[in-house]
């Protein structure tokens, strides 16, 4: 799919999926929030669109949703192009915009999916499901059950609302892993996307 899509998407659609991020935390980055050198992403903020079509940007869907996230090396490159060509100046400049370089809305960005597909020959794939996916490839690349809620953005079951967050350092890990596994794999598969959305939705409800 990231071969697929606009080019200033790919880093949008890779992140999705190597990084587990919601959309509307993918909206809601900022230059400040993405350290290419350690390679990891500060979730601080998602960009909610309500009912009247009004954006407005609030905190994530929990506490733990606040966090930093590991990527893997392979992608590193596809996000230091991307900032070079496509996100806004400034470190509180939107790390991806709209189609026109406005604010990028599920509705603008719908039928950018829609045609990315088409042209992968990719059927019934949501975009949340390249989250499932990246979920399900950490999984296997030997990430505990406490650093996949971590990733994902969701509390433990144990987990008080003032509790700290977990660290990105040891999840950093299996970012790598999920990096070597992911070389060579091809995310507009098919088959690959629905067998990680079942995984995951076996184990948690988002």
């Amino acid at each position: 799919m990231a071969d697929a899509i606009q080019p200033r998407y790919r880093a949008l659609v890779l992140l999705a999926a190597f990084a587990s991020l919601r959309f509307g935390e993918l909206a809601g980055l900022r230059r400040a929030d993405i350290d290419l050198e350690q390679r990891i992403i500060r979730v601080r903020q998602a960009q909610a669109e309500l009912a009247t079509g009004t954006l407005r940007l609030k905190l994530p869907k929990s506490a733990a949703g606040v966090r930093p996230v590991a990527f893997p090396e392979p992608i590193a490159r596809d996000l230091e192009t991307h900032l070079r060509w496509f996100a806004e100046d400034g470190p509180d400049g939107r790390v991806f915009v709209g189609p026109r370089s406005g604010l990028l809305r599920r509705s603008n960005f719908h039928h950018l999916w829609t045609g990315a597909l088409t042209k992968a020959k990719v059927r019934r794939v949501r975009f949340h499901d390249l989250r499932h996916f990246g979920n399900a490839m950490a999984a296997d690349a030997g990430a505990s059950t406490r650093e996949l809620m971590h990733r994902m953005g969701h509390s433990t079951m144990g987990q008080g609302a003032g509790s700290e967050a977990p660290q990105a350092g040891p999840e950093r890990h299996s970012a790598r892993g999920l990096g070597t596994q992911g070389h060579g794999l091809d995310p507009a598969s098919e088959t690959t996307m629905a067998q990680a959305g079942r995984i995951s939705r076996l184990t948690w409800a988002l």
